[in-house]
């Protein structure tokens, strides 16, 4: 999937965090493996941008220590 794939795909201009945020959403509730399929999808440099930049998920109990400001 090329950057601009993505970006149509999120109904945004560009394929900046809000695609990020869209793609992340939109592989919530798949299962790790399957997510893992999705991301390989995309294109090489944008799949290493992705990963680099994506949101983490934490519990509550782990933010404090685990937490980036």
């Amino acid at each position: 999937m090329s950057r601009g794939e993505l970006a149509k795909a999120a109904g945004v201009f560009t394929a900046g965090m809000t695609a990020f945020l869209f793609l992340e959403m939109a592989q919530q509730n798949l299962s790790v493996e399957d997510q893992q399929a999705v991301t390989n999808l995309l294109e090489t440099k944008l799949r290493k941008q992705f990963l680099r930049v994506r949101p983490l998920t934490l519990a509550p109990s782990a933010v404090e220590k685990e937490g980036v400001e």
